[in-house]
């Protein structure tokens, strides 16, 4: 697509684009649970970490920016429990249902019911549509990942919301243990009370480095550099990135979670997995734009490696956000199977066939400022870019592999300036 100035997209400030994305997370508009502290504020600087011990419970994000957690086998053999930890959406309390695991670690959820807690009623929560899949590796380090759909906003205006999960079972005990390079994908902005997106969004994809003390600074549409600048889409001047991590100081709330501050203010909380040797943080993002409504969405970093392509050959399939093609959210989940061949993705009946960008991203801030076709940026290693042709418009994806079966992606649907973040999980070989 050719990028145009529309409310959809990011008007940042000369502070920070991360600052400006997520509006510092001013105000208490946390929903969650009766322990979870605010959403606003600073945080407190604690060191002590106790990240979860590699067993059945799972904690971190889901897309549209909350924090949830999942215990299986809880209460009972064979049930499961989703809880709402931190909403911007009113949500709160518990939810139970059955599981089953296959053999190749996807995970059917069925007969879900209001629990312990919780805001939705009765049918509100039969209506949910939980869908996972389990990744561990030799030391039972896990990765929860899959699709939440048909989750009502509580806000008192209706409609529905639909997010990718991103849960781990295990984390870090420093700061110090976060230090590294990441590559990232991310997408934040305004909700109205009805659940739709308006007012400013701000798609990012590129790299960060996280030092030992958790500083860090962020490189978007490019590849990490100690003096990298990001570039303010409204001005046109040249941004610094920087923010601090630390622990969360509620780590019973929170377990193993560092909260990400921007100038002070707290703008995010972020989980962690290790597995295979890489790090990966899902990060729930919050706050609250100037009008009072929920700004809000999610982050995902991964350790910087160079991909080859023919390690992801196989068959994918991609789950992202319904959207009409208006850009106004359903609720559903929007299921696009693809097979990867190289440097290649094709649609399963052979009808397209899309050219993969292997160690590269889209300087999407500089699309938006200029009004052009974003540029595909070579040498940033760790993600995919790719551009999807339409009717009339092209859509641009961006791809984050976090393992072999994996990724998390950015997409532009309707190719028309609005993204959603998804989920492509690798299917097993028949």
């Amino acid at each position: 697509m050719k990028f145009a100035r529309t409310t959809f997209l990011c008007v940042s400030t000369t502070l920070s684009i991360l600052l400006a994305a997520c509006g510092g997370g001013g105000g208490d508009s946390s929903n969650g649970s009766p322990s979870s502290p605010g959403s606003g504020g600073t945080s407190s600087g604690s060191t002590n970490v106790a990240p979860l011990q590699s067993g059945s419970s799972y904690v971190g994000t889901v897309g549209f920016g909350d924090t949830i957690r999942v215990d299986l086998d809880q209460p009972a053999a064979g049930q499961l429990t989703l809880t709402f930890v931190n909403s911007q959406f009113g949500l709160a309390g518990q939810v139970v249902g059955h599981y089953q695991i296959s053999n190749t670690n996807q995970i059917v959820v069925s007969g879900l019911a209001a629990g312990t807690g919780s805001t939705l009623s009765a049918a509100q929560a039969s209506a949910l549509s939980l869908s996972l899949t389990l990744a561990k590796d030799s030391g039972g380090a896990g990765l929860l990942s899959g699709s939440l759909s048909n989750v009502p906003n509580l806000l008192g205006g209706g409609g529905l919301l639909q997010g990718q999960l991103a849960l781990t079972n295990n984390g870090v005990t420093t700061l110090a243990a976060l230090a590294g390079t990441y590559s990232l994908v991310a997408l934040d902005g305004d909700f109205s009370k009805n659940g739709v997106p308006v007012g400013a969004q701000s798609p990012e994809a590129g790299q960060v480095r996280i030092n030992a003390d958790g500083t860090s600074r962020f490189c978007f549409g490019k590849a990490y550099s100690d003096t990298c600048t990001n570039l303010d889409t409204d001005t046109g001047a040249t941004l610094v990135d920087t923010a601090t991590f630390t622990a969360d100081p509620d780590q019973t709330t929170y377990p193993g979670a560092f909260d990400m501050t921007v100038n002070g203010q707290l703008n995010g909380r972020a989980f962690v997995t290790k597995q295979g040797g890489n790090t990966t943080l899902f990060i729930d993002r919050f706050g609250t734009s100037p009008e009072g409504t929920p700004r809000t969405g999610s982050m995902i970093l991964t350790s910087t490696r160079t991909l080859n392509s023919t390690d992801y050959d196989g068959q994918w399939v991609c789950t992202e956000p319904d959207t009409t093609v208006n850009n106004v959210l359903t609720g559903k989940a929007d299921v696009v199977p693809s097979t990867f061949s190289g440097q290649q993705m094709s649609s399963t009946d052979g009808t397209q066939h899309t050219p993969l960008n292997y160690n590269s991203a889209f300087d999407l801030d500089t699309a938006v400022r200029t009004g052009a076709d974003p540029v595909i940026v070579q040498g940033v290693d760790g993600l995919i870019a790719a551009q999807i042709p339409l009717q009339t418009e092209k859509e641009t994806t961006l791809l984050l592999p976090v393992n072999n079966t994996t990724m998390y992606w950015l997409d532009e649907p309707n190719g028309s300036g609005f993204f959603v973040m998804g989920l492509c999980s690798r299917q097993a070989a028949q």
